[in-house]
């Protein structure tokens, strides 16, 4: 079945956490953005007894971040599996995004703000396995005329573009984007591992 594994790539930020290498999808190359194309929901038939990680994964109703001085956001990642059980099951990790006092890189041409930031893990029910990126510093951008978030993790020489166009109301930007046919390959032997098929979704939502 066709996926996206999730091997190494040059620019893209690797991680290590146990025995599984897995890339941090935070800044995919400039992709067109088919309308429609973040909306997905996972299967009807989904048996994993845990709260779905889909449904509002960053703002529901009980989240009194805002008060935490230097917070830019909340930024979600959430885990969907094709097939859910002891090995792979659906959860999601939220972190603060906190502006950091550091200069932010230059070279983003299309951006009119940018921000130094530092993910602060507030919550995590996926174990000991995927992105877990607590602690991580790097540069952000926001388009405003487009809606776009760019990020670069070399101090400036590579901007890419996050690929879900977002929206602005007021002093409030949110975008997501989700990858439909993604997996893990534990073995790194270049197949998806049984069991690992799953959507992988990003979301963020910024103030400021």
């Amino acid at each position: 079945m066709p996926s996206r594994l999730t091997t190494p790539h040059p620019v893209l930020t690797l991680l290590l956490v146990g025995s599984l290498l897995t890339v941090a999808c935070l800044d995919l190359p400039d992709e067109a953005v088919p309308p429609g194309d973040d909306d997905y929901t996972p299967a009807v038939d989904d048996d994993d007894a845990t709260e779905d990680p889909w449904d509002d994964p960053v703002w529901n109703g009980d989240d009194d971040d805002s008060a935490i001085a230097g917070q830019l956001g909340v930024v979600s990642f959430s885990y969907n599996f094709e097939v859910t059980g002891d090995d792979y099951w659906d959860c999601q990790r939220r972190y603060r995004w906190m502006e950091q006092p550091d200069e932010p890189a230059g070279g983003c041409a299309d951006c009119l703000t940018t921000w130094r930031v530092k993910y602060e893990v507030i919550e995590d029910s996926c174990g000991p396995w995927g992105w877990n990126g607590n602690g991580y510093e790097l540069n952000s951008g926001l388009d405003p005329l487009g809606n776009w978030l760019w990020f670069t993790h070399d101090e400036g020489s590579n901007w890419l573009r996050f690929p879900g166009q977002g929206t602005i109301l007021e002093n409030r930007f949110t975008a997501s984007w989700t990858w439909k046919d993604d997996c893990f390959d534990i073995d790194s032997n270049g197949e998806c591992d049984p069991g690992s098929e799953m959507s992988y979704r990003e979301l963020f939502d910024l103030t400021w």
